[in-house]
């Protein structure tokens, strides 16, 4: 369901395409089913464009849940991710658009979660994030986003999530290889392929446990040629391999 409310709140203007490719009744059968069971979404995506109006993101994330994890810290995640693919990509309209969700979801979160002794850690990466996005500081930005990405998954490990923390860890450390690749920090790359193998090493056998055989291998040889990885062009290379992987992996445990 969650992934259907993405579709309708993040679809661009151009997505009647779309909904030809999939069948309009298709379309119309997701809208009314939302209107039934998330009245606050439908409130959200029946007036002008949610991006102009950060309480709508907020009324979409209100006492719903994904799993256990309460939507809108579930969106504090996912919304960091999304500022970070658009600071790659230097894209920074749609850059400050998911800022903008992202802390439309953080004061619902704030709201849902009352309190946590992580607010004061994901409130400092934010405002670094805001800074950085100002500035149009590329590296910083994707650095403070995916800093958000992973204290997310912090404050969301006391609710058992479906993917383990330790998957969603894989894909943050994926992401700062790809930051430290391009900043050809090679102490920061060697740490952070040394972390990506104590992770995969606590998770590898859930994957298996599941059934995932030839994927667990096929990750683990991967992390090694991670950690024997000595340029950042190389480093570079296998990080987009690893975030392709890790997708994979979520898959497995979403099954």
């Amino acid at each position: 369901m969650k992934s259907i409310e993405r579709l309708i709140l993040t679809r661009p203007p151009g997505w009647l395409g779309w909904a030809r490719r999939i069948g309009y009744a298709r379309v119309a059968f997701m809208v009314l089913v939302l209107v039934v069971a998330n009245p606050p979404l439908t409130r959200a995506i029946a007036g002008a464009d949610p991006v102009e109006d950060v309480q709508r993101v907020r009324q979409a994330t209100t006492a719903t849940t994904v799993g256990s994890v309460p939507a809108s810290l579930q969106a504090v995640g996912e919304y960091g991710e999304h500022v970070y693919d658009a600071a790659k990509l230097r894209n920074w309209s749609k850059t400050a658009v998911n800022l903008k969700r992202l802390k439309a979801a953080m004061g619902q979160m704030r709201s849902d979660l009352r309190s946590a002794p992580e607010f004061p850690r994901l409130g400092t990466a934010v405002t670094a994030l805001e800074n950085a996005v100002r500035a149009r500081d590329r590296q910083s930005a994707m650095l403070q986003a995916n800093n958000v990405t992973i204290i997310a998954a912090d404050m969301a490990a006391p609710f058992h999530p479906t993917v383990p923390i330790a998957v969603v860890r894989l894909d943050y450390l994926g992401r700062e290889l790809e930051i430290w690749a391009e900043a050809r920090d090679a102490a920061k790359l060697q740490t952070t392929a040394t972390d990506l193998g104590r992770t995969w090493e606590s998770v590898n056998q859930a994957v298996e446990d599941r059934g995932a055989v030839a994927l667990s291998k096929e990750f683990g040889d991967l992390v090694a040629r991670v950690r024997s990885a000595r340029s950042p062009a190389e480093f570079s290379q296998l990080a987009s391999r690893v975030l392709e992987a890790v997708d994979r992996l979520e898959s497995v445990f979403k099954k």
